[in-house]
């Protein structure tokens, strides 16, 4: 074992022992200071930097347990080892000691070599223990450090990356790779439709909220799919998917509603930001609130954008102001393609919701009877619908348009007298 080399406190009221010890010890390579009693002992643990206490139990002004009490009180003093110097006829006291948290303990007359021996097995110990400590101070300085760093990335980038893009972004040991590296990735960009003409028309603090609340909305969806923001321009936002995070959110299995009777349907293209002048036809064979399944008579691609004029069987137009994104192509003979609805206005939604819950309700009875209020699920969705008249009416006229087959008393809708609803038994 290497020997290691320390500063001592020698304490003992009788000259001729504290001699004896700095002696020996000063032979060993050690530094030593000696007190006389234990008043003594606290002033120089105060004011100098010791490895090693040696002292006698029994002493004036303030013994041996009062020093160690001292010590135990003390944080910054707890470490430091005590050896206790005790007569063979002390057994009791020495346990005393050992228990009070004395390091190890030597008789009076003790062999030089064992001496050495208890020396070098403190300051190891010591050493051990200061090392340790001046480890943890410098890894709490590194993590003081690192915090302060890790606050100004997430104040830097929090406005432009989601808090777990930021967080995996930190916790990587590597980080962002030096250079970059190749990833497709999607791009969006997207602004206000007619913002200028807009905010032409608005006092400035009233552009200042719009732009707020439409960069909050936008800002939240964007996080929520692991987007990264990459500028802002007035009301102009370029985002980015797939980078630094790649994000695959789980695919919806939706099963979409077949009409017995399909829906006629018009629909032009957009290329831009205008729709091509060509007016196609089609029919809507499957049909969900967001999703639709449509027949045509020409093929084409995925991610179209289409504006879709939406009739009832008997040619009636519910709107012209169906928007919609062809999301997978199912069939090029004869062509069918599948649609996501971008924007549902009203009257449609409330007549696509009207025909998927007579069909649900129709596979179940046979025939369309509403209760007068009912929960239906379709397609994942629930659908709440709260009957009277005019609902009714609706229903039963589109009802008879589906080729469904409405119950009896049901077609007797409305008293004319007294315009109250007459709803089945």
């Amino acid at each position: 074992m290497k020997a290691y080399r320390g500063h001592i406190l020698v304490v003992d009221d009788y000259p001729i022992n504290r001699q004896r010890l700095s002696h020996l010890l000063k032979q060993q390579g050690h530094t030593v200071t000696v007190a006389e009693n234990g008043r003594e002992a606290i002033e120089i643990i105060n004011n100098q930097s010791l490895d090693i206490m040696l002292f006698d139990i029994i002493m004036p002004e303030m013994d041996g347990y009062q020093v160690l009490n001292y010590l135990k009180q003390n944080n910054m003093l707890q470490s430091l080892p005590v050896i206790v110097i005790s007569a063979l006829d002390e057994m009791d006291s020495v346990i005393q000691c050992i228990a009070m948290g004395a390091e190890d303990y030597l008789p009076k007359l003790f062999d030089p070599v064992l001496l050495k021996a208890r020396i070098g097995a403190c300051l190891e110990k010591k050493r051990l223990y200061d090392m340790e400590i001046k480890q943890r101070k410098e890894l709490d300085k590194l993590n003081k450090e690192l915090e302060v760093r890790n606050r100004f990335i997430r104040k830097t980038f929090g406005r432009y990356l989601s808090d777990d893009i930021v967080d995996t972004i930190l916790e990587s040991s590597e980080g962002l790779s030096l250079g970059g590296e190749n990833r497709t990735v999607t791009i969006m960009m997207a602004d206000l439709r007619g913002f200028t003409a807009i905010s032409e028309q608005l006092p400035p603090e009233g552009v200042v909220n719009m732009l707020n609340n439409y960069l909050d909305v936008m800002t939240d969806i964007i996080f929520e799919y692991k987007g990264t923001i990459d500028e802002i321009i007035g009301d102009a936002i370029l985002a980015i998917f797939g980078a630094p995070i790649l994000f695959l959110p789980e695919k919806e299995t939706i099963e979409l509603t077949k009409l017995q009777k399909p829906l006629n349907i018009e629909f032009t293209i957009f290329e831009g930001k205008q729709a091509v002048e060509k007016v196609y036809a089609g029919n809507i064979v499957r049909l969900t609130v967001t999703k639709a399944e449509i027949q045509t008579q020409e093929v084409f691609e995925d991610m179209t954008n289409l504006k879709i004029s939406l009739f009832d069987t008997q040619k009636n137009q519910i709107t012209n102001n169906l928007y919609a994104k062809i999301e997978r192509i199912l069939s090029n003979a004869p062509p069918l393609f599948r649609v996501h609805f971008s924007y549902v206005p009203s009257e449609a939604d409330s007549f696509f919701k009207t025909i998927l819950c007579m069909i649900c309700w129709s596979k179940k009875r046979g025939k369309f009877e509403p209760p007068r209020t009912a929960t239906i699920k379709s397609a994942g969705e629930s659908l709440i619908l709260k009957t009277d008249n005019k609902l009714l009416n609706y229903m039963v006229k589109t009802c008879r348009l589906l080729g469904l087959q409405p119950a009896k008393n049901l077609t007797k809708m409305v008293d004319q007298q007294s315009s109250k609803m007459l709803l089945p038994k």
